[in-house]
Parts: C-alpha cells; sequence; structure tokens
C-alpha cells in the first residue's frame, strides 16, 4: 500500500511540472475586437463618420480579410450609446500574415490613432494623451 502511495505522489509531481503554467495560453484566433469612443454627447452621425474612416483604414491593411462595424453600440459594456462604436475585425489566415509586420491589436490601434482625424476638424496627433482631448478614442483587444 505503501508503494501505491509513493508512486501516486511520484506520478502527482511529474505532472504539476510537466503542466503548463498560464491560465490561458497565447493563441491567435484571427479575431480582433476595436472599440471607439468619443466624447459624450457626440452625434450618431459624428460616430458614423469615424467609424468609417477606421473601417478604410483596417480594408487597406496587409492581413485584415473583412471588418464589420456596429455605430452606437459602446463595446465594453454592450449598451446603445450615440458617441460609441465597436468594430469586429477578421484578419487572414495565420499563415498567409505571418509575414505581414504590425499585425497585433496594438500595432494596428497605433496605425488608426495616427491616421483617423475625424475627431479634430484640425487635424489629429498621435500620441495617446492628445488623441483622447481631441475626441476620439481607440482601444482594440485579440480575442
Amino acid at each position: 500500500m505503501l508503494i501505491a502511495y509513493a508512486g501516486l505522489l511520484a506520478m502527482t509531481g511529474w505532472r504539476l511540472m510537466e503542466t503548463p503554467t498560464g491560465f490561458i495560453p497565447e493563441q491567435d484566433q484571427g479575431f480582433l475586437i476595436g472599440v471607439i469612443q468619443l466624447p459624450p454627447g457626440a452625434s450618431l452621425d459624428r460616430t458614423d463618420r469615424v467609424m468609417q474612416a477606421a473601417q478604410e483604414v483596417l480594408l487597406s491593411t496587409d492581413g485584415v480579410s473583412t471588418t464589420a462595424a456596429i455605430v452606437g453600440l459602446d463595446g465594453a459594456s454592450f449598451s446603445a450609446a450615440s458617441n460609441a462604436g465597436t468594430i469586429f475585425i477578421r484578419l487572414d489566415d495565420f499563415a498567409e500574415r505571418e509575414h505581414h509586420p504590425g499585425m497585433s491589436a496594438v500595432q494596428l490601434s497605433q496605425q488608426l490613432t495616427g491616421t483617423i482625424n475625424m475627431g479634430d476638424p484640425r487635424g489629429g496627433a498621435s500620441s495617446s494623451r492628445l488623441r483622447r482631448s481631441r475626441g476620439w478614442a481607440m482601444a482594440a483587444a485579440s480575442r
């Protein structure tokens, strides 16, 4: 009986050492969710113009397959808001886009930040602090 107990303890220790330690393994599923937030009280028309500009930038990016935008949906709380929009971004298969630099959620968000100037009639800025003060914000997360 003691030998069986020692064997079970040894197998438990071995499995603990072989099991990955991360809670969720990092996986590329080829799908991103982007949330655009304008200042409170921004019109739905203004939000729509920013969303269309974001879609144009995304669809012209190598490695992005399709997008679906929902204007008026706050992606963080899934509630209706005229100053918010959500973009679902489908990327090409990993094998096709592994040679394309800039395919992470952070890099796509930075590209949009430097390109979309719809929130500020004088033009936008690429720094996060100025971008937020001039009328819109973008966040993207991989799924």
